[in-house]
Formats: C-alpha cells, structure tokens, sequence
C-alpha cells in the first residue's frame, strides 16, 4: 500500500474519512482572517492548513463535495484539481460559487474531497514526418 503523508501547519487543519472504505479523504478550510465570503459567480483560493507529502508513484486529485454543489452551487474551480508529487506548498482549494446567494466558508467547513492516484509513467514520443506524404 502506498501512502500520503501530511503536515498540519495550523491547529484547525483536518483530514477526515467518514467511513474505512470511502474513495476520499474530506479537507476542511484552515482559515486565518476569519470567514471566507464567496459571492455569486466568485472564485477564491481557500487554505487548508496542510502540506501533503506523497510516496514516490502518488499524487492526489481534489474533487467537489455533491451536497456543497448540489445545495449551494460552490464546486471546485479546476476539478478534478491535481496536486503534483512534488508540489510542497499548502494546499489550497480553488471554490467557485456558481449559485445564486452568498456562501459562506467558515473554518472547519469540508470544503473538497482528496483523493490519492497511482501515477502511470508515460513519455511522449514526436513522431517526425513530413507533410508532402501526407498530402
């Protein structure tokens, strides 16, 4: 089994599973300045207060919450959003409130899904040929 390791950078950062065999983890919003106000058609990068360390062959993929996209339209930007093996940074969720009211992220609030990927090694290959054959 290959792991991803995380550090939490603030106390409020959480990383939850509500049962053993889900696909996902759930990430919460780690805020710093208080609550996040996203209006509708906004965007805005949501910190989550972790770093994620993957094992060699891992990356990780973020994903919307049905019930943040189904009940209020906030999905995640660029979804699947993926988080590159080596990327070190925090982690940030990019939300976009495509409803029709205000939403309101408070700290805590799970705001995407995480999910760890086996990474496949490819290496493209440029097959040169020249257009007079073709033509």
């Amino acid at each position: 089994m290959q792991r991803v390791f995380y550090i939490k950078i603030r106390n409020s950062a959480q990383l939850s599973m509500a049962y053993p065999n889900d696909a996902c983890f759930d990430i919460a919003a780690s805020l710093t300045n208080g609550d996040i106000t996203i209006k509708p058609g906004e965007r805005t990068a949501i910190g989550t207060g972790i770093i994620l360390i993957p094992e060699q062959g891992i990356f990780t993929e973020f994903r919307s919450k049905s019930g943040l996209a189904l009940k209020h339209g906030v999905t995640i930007l660029n979804s699947p959003a993926t988080i590159d093996n080596g990327y070190r940074g925090e982690v940030k969720v990019i939300l976009i409130n495509l409803g029709t009211a205000d939403f309101i992220v408070h700290d805590g609030d799970k705001i995407a899904q995480i999910r760890p990927v086996i990474q496949y090694g490819f290496h493209p290959l440029l097959i040169s040929f020249s257009l007079s054959i073709l033509l």
